[in-house]
């Protein structure tokens, strides 16, 4: 397998050897007239291409990725990880968090950084909520296992959380701060289960799943509005409601 790719990665780097060497001899005045779209598809390539296939190489020789090797040309703040999903092994993009609250709205944390690890999202989410809510007292918080840890669980519980629904990985043997009854778990592991569908709308009517924008900071924007769209839909749909009307 490791021939062949090898094989594969000669013949893309003979073909498009000359259009990178003609991005890089272009006259800078010609430059300046190009368009804006295509001018900064020519410095992409100039800046970047050749190191993107060195590191190829790289990894087809050693098996191990350069640890800065650029995963898009067009973004900078991009990370790869993996949720452990099953036919999503490994996923590529930015990471964003979210909240749900009763009524089946969501609230969407601010964004740390391109990966916002599950474990260490906890704490910044329930500010996040005070911040938007005001301080007071949570009834229950239910996540699944990726948020599990011990400070999380003592923070939920001084924070006056009554049923601390984290899942627990089989392993843990540790006390847990606020024992609940089996009916009481139950019922917070269905509620989590439930926001999938939830998660699914806000990718379909919006662009949470996969953003068309071409720069870092709109790439981020995008996951905001989408969750911001999905809230004024869930709104309108209260508001039929309340008025009477059936809503299919």
């Amino acid at each position: 397998m490791t021939v062949a790719l090898q094989s594969l990665l000669s013949t893309v780097k003979k073909e498009i050897e000359p259009t990178i060497q003609i991005c890089e001899n272009l006259n800078e005045s010609l430059i300046k007239r190009i368009p804006w779209n295509i001018k900064r598809t020519i410095d992409q390539i100039r800046e970047l291409a050749r190191q993107y296939l060195k590191n190829v190489g790289q990894f087809l020789k050693t098996g191990v990725m350069v640890s800065k090797k650029k995963l898009s040309f067009h973004l900078q703040e991009v990370a790869c990880f993996t949720k452990g999903k099953l036919g999503k092994k490994y996923q590529f993009g930015r990471n964003i968090q979210l909240g749900r609250i009763d009524g089946n709205f969501f609230f969407v944390g601010k964004c740390d950084s391109v990966q916002m690890p599950d474990k260490k999202s906890i704490i910044p989410m329930i500010k996040e909520h005070e911040n938007i809510f005001g301080i007071k007292n949570i009834n229950s918080v239910s996540t699944d296992k990726g948020y599990y840890s011990s400070k999380n669980e003592k923070f939920l519980a001084k924070k006056g959380v009554k049923e601390i629904g984290i899942q627990r990985p089989i392993n843990i043997k540790q006390h847990h701060p606020k024992p609940m009854t089996k009916d009481c778990e139950e019922k917070l592991v269905n509620r989590r289960s439930g926001i999938e569908p939830l998660i699914g709308h806000i990718k379909q009517g919006g662009q949470l799943g996969r953003s068309r924008m071409k720069s870092d900071k709109a790439i981020e924007s995008s996951g905001y509005t989408a969750v911001l769209g999905f809230n004024l839909r869930q709104l309108i749909k209260h508001q039929k409601l309340a008025d009477g009307d059936k809503v299919v």
